[in-house]
């Protein structure tokens, strides 16, 4: 399959099915397989900065969610993303982040996690310069681990994730909605537990119950993260979910698809890639391709006038040229028969 087909197909099937992006590259007819297949020759790419000098910031942000995704076996996996980034920035009336990198991780530990996210850290910025770090999510135990790796980092609560708590545990009490953001901006915790004694002493069932001590102990086990909102103007919050939302969602959980994990592991990588502005025409894999078609060309035309040489066979009355059936051989004939006009 020629190196361009290859590219075509893996650049489609990045933001579109393996189906869609057959019938989108070429007239003929593709299957999946082969779509998968050269998305397997690409494997788990990443696009490498080149580091010329050391940024210097005083503050950076690193932002971390997952997704959760179906496998062909029936279980789930949970692809993360972690993000690094510089802060917001105006453009064109829209806030975007600044300098922002991507990485996507599949079945790998949080500790394995975090040395890669610090490794970005120490090659790409000067350590010295940098005062803060803060690392934003949901509070999941493995996005808190970063704090152990990652040198003046602190923890913030994703600010999304704290309000679908607060909703959930006030269902049926949205009265008390207003009290408990009310407690949470003020830094009050007495408060807060006080609200959520009255609040638990109010519900009907065991089950509503269970749901508002859950959600107390979600944000007083989060406290930190979110008191540092009132107490540190650098902080500027969290947007990890649309980002998983978009970065991986989109492409990997948003259809009732069922992923193998080879293919999501590779998937994932590609999507981080695509983002973070990588070219597959410029990974090894396609670069060798193309060597090894050109030096393939040439020897074809070699032969080619070798045969010119040698024989006095007129193309047209090869019998397969003309029965009007387009076979492989067919296609493999006629492009010769084309390169012996050339």
């Amino acid at each position: 399959m020629d190196k361009e087909v290859k590219i075509r197909l893996v650049e489609n099937a990045i933001n579109m099915s393996y189906e869609e992006s057959s019938k989108v590259t070429c007239k003929e007819k593709l299957s999946r397989q082969t779509v998968f297949n050269a998305i397997r020759q690409v494997g788990e790419v990443e696009v490498k900065r080149e580091v010329k000098e050391k940024r210097k910031v005083r503050v950076l942000y690193i932002e971390a969610d997952e997704d959760h995704v179906a496998l062909q076996n029936g279980k789930k996996e949970m692809p993360r993303l972690v993000y690094v980034h510089e802060g917001r920035q105006e453009r064109n009336g829209r806030n975007e982040l600044k300098n922002v990198y991507y990485k996507a991780y599949v079945g790998v530990e949080a500790e394995e996690i975090w040395i890669d996210v610090a490794n970005y850290v120490y090659e790409n910025y000067e350590i010295e310069s940098i005062e803060k770090i803060y690392i934003a999510g949901d509070g999941a135990r493995w996005i808190k681990e970063g704090i152990e790796w990652i040198p003046k980092a602190k923890f913030v609560l994703d600010r999304y994730h704290l309000n679908k708590y607060i909703i959930r545990g006030t269902a049926k009490r949205e009265e008390y909605r207003e009290k408990i953001w009310k407690a949470i901006n003020e830094g009050d915790k007495k408060g807060l537990r006080e609200i959520f004694k009255e609040l638990a002493s109010k519900a009907e069932t065991n089950t509503e119950k269970e749901r508002i001590k859950e959600v107390r102990r979600y944000i007083l086990n989060n406290w930190e993260g979110i008191e540092i909102y009132k107490d540190d103007d650098d902080v500027i919050g969290c947007s990890a979910e649309g980002h998983v939302s978009h970065v991986l969602s989109a492409r990997l959980s948003s259809r009732p698809l069922g992923w193998s994990k080879e293919g999501l592991k590779i998937m994932a990588k590609l999507r981080v890639f695509s983002k973070n502005g990588g070219n597959l025409r410029e990974i090894s894999v396609f670069k060798e391709d193309e060597k090894a078609f050109k030096v393939s060309k040439k020897k074809i035309k070699e032969a080619i006038r070798k045969i010119n040489k040698s024989s006095r066979e007129v193309m047209n009355n090869i019998t397969i040229l003309n029965i009007g059936k387009v076979t492989p051989i067919y296609r493999i004939l006629k492009s010769i028969k084309y390169e012996n006009i050339i």
